[in-house]
């Protein structure tokens, strides 16, 4: 795992107590810890976690084209492990 990066209401401090844990990934395509990330977060702070797994070259590509949620990733988006990626949401 590279980067993992918390976005959605709890990184635009709009959140509840009972909002989900919204992460986004950035690793190699081998990784696989998704179910276990989100088991550990449920169980730790008792929210729902929803993952989101992207390689390097897919959140780039991603965000080229403007994916709407890869967007609000790099507009809101906080780096809790790694660096927060530079680019903007529809940079060459």
């Amino acid at each position: 795992m590279h980067t993992v990066l918390i976005f959605g209401s709890i990184a635009r401090g709009e959140a509840t107590a009972t909002s989900d844990l919204d992460l986004a990934v950035i690793a190699p395509p081998e990784w696989d810890g998704r179910s276990e990330l989100e088991d550990m977060v449920r169980t730790r702070l008792g929210n729902d976690c929803d993952v989101l797994v992207f390689t390097e070259a897919e959140f780039t590509r991603l965000a080229r084209d403007g994916e709407p949620v890869v967007s609000d990733i790099l507009r809101d988006g906080a780096a809790l492990i790694g660096t927060k990626p530079r680019m903007r949401a529809g940079d060459a």
